[in-house]
């Protein structure tokens, strides 16, 4: 769990803040995100990972298990 709120938090970071100063530094090639028509993308975006990470450690889960029953 500790993991999937770190990839969140850090996803936003990345998109919200960094984003915006990516669209200061170079106007009229990028849109800074929070005004953006691309909100709920970028939001998907982040959930997105969030699965990405959470299906990750089910399945590093799943193959401990495997191995901890093959050793016993």
């Amino acid at each position: 769990m500790k993991a999937i709120i770190i990839t969140v938090i850090c996803s936003y970071v990345f998109i919200f803040v960094l984003g915006s100063n990516v669209g200061f530094l170079f106007p009229g090639v990028f849109n800074k995100p929070e005004t953006s028509y691309f909100g709920p993308v970028y939001m998907g975006f982040i959930f997105l990972s969030a699965l990405i990470v959470a299906c990750t450690l089910y399945i590093k889960n799943c193959i401990d298990k495997l191995n901890k029953n093959k050793e016993s």
